[in-house]
């Protein structure tokens, strides 16, 4: 694949990628199967637009499987979610097809901002969402529960960090990393069951 890869994300037993080719500058998305070392061509997440179609790639979290039911089955098969970092669009791939994320309750908030500036990370079947911004002490996050296919809006006292990167693993949210301080003295740990974010010292 002779390709800028953009961006990553695991796809069950393959690695799906997103990038560039070299000669015409057209994106591609596929999938690179280590174990017999070949590719396959993926489609694409969202519509192609000149010079504007960078796409993060986030491996979905699928721990809550007590959530899983015939009436919500998109859980059970969605396993990365894609963000656009130049217009507001999320979706769901399930192996075969994106499914768009609809964005309607939280359009505006969305919108008000660069889509770039959304930090993204998945965490027990739901997408989490927050401003990456360091522009006041309590940073509100938005919960898309592929479930219930609804967002909820979370409240998370921080320390005003500045382009940090989420990351959900084992049950919590993990936010870290800000360009304003050579050494952040914090991550912050947010818990989505209780609502409640608590911060631990980095030495």
């Amino acid at each position: 694949a002779d390709f800028a890869i953009l961006s990553a994300a695991a796809l069950g037993h393959e690695v799906m990628v997103f990038g560039l080719h070299p000669d015409d500058g057209a994106t591609r998305t596929l999938a690179f199967d280590p174990k017999l070392n070949t590719w396959r061509q993926l489609p694409a997440p969202f519509p192609a637009y000149p010079y504007t179609n960078r796409v993060n790639l986030v491996t979905m979290d699928h721990e809550r499987v007590s959530a899983h039911t015939p009436e919500s089955p998109l859980l059970t098969r969605a396993q990365v979610v894609a963000q656009s970092l130049y217009t507001t669009q999320y979706a769901l791939y399930d192996g075969h097809v994106w499914t768009p994320i609809p964005t309607g309750p939280v359009r505006d908030v969305l919108e008000s901002a660069l889509p770039s500036t959304w930090m993204i990370a998945t965490l027990e079947g739901t997408v989490y969402l927050t401003d990456r911004r360091a522009l006041t002490t309590v940073r509100k996050v938005y919960a898309y529960d592929t479930v219930t296919r609804s967002w909820t809006e979370r409240k998370v006292p921080e320390h005003g960090r500045s382009c940090a990167f989420l990351l959900g693993v084992a049950g919590s949210l993990y936010s870290f990393g800000d360009y304003l301080r050579e050494k952040p003295s914090f991550v912050d740990i947010y818990d989505p069951a209780t609502d409640s974010c608590t911060a631990a010292r980095v030495d």
